[in-house]
């Protein structure tokens, strides 16, 4: 009985395999979508960021002060 069993489900194994079909047109239109989907903005632009002040550098305002002690403080204590 045991061994009928096993056989069994290796033929309805066999018979889900050989009926399994590759579904190529939902992948192509989905392909697409996502292609298109970003279509329109163009070419991405790198984010330029400004050179952002080190605590120890000069401060920008010309006191001669460095930026922890002058202008960052400011910052800090927000």
């Amino acid at each position: 009985m045991f061994q009928n069993m096993i056989d069994s489900i290796q033929d309805e194994v066999i018979r889900m395999i050989y009926r399994v079909q590759p579904a190529r047109q939902e992948q192509q239109q989905r392909r697409k979508v996502v292609e298109n989907r970003y279509a329109d903005e163009g070419p991405k632009q790198p984010v330029r960021r400004e050179k952002k002040i080190g605590r120890n550098d000069p401060c920008p305002c010309g006191s001669g002060k460095k930026y922890k002690k002058c202008c960052g403080r400011a910052v800090a204590a927000s």
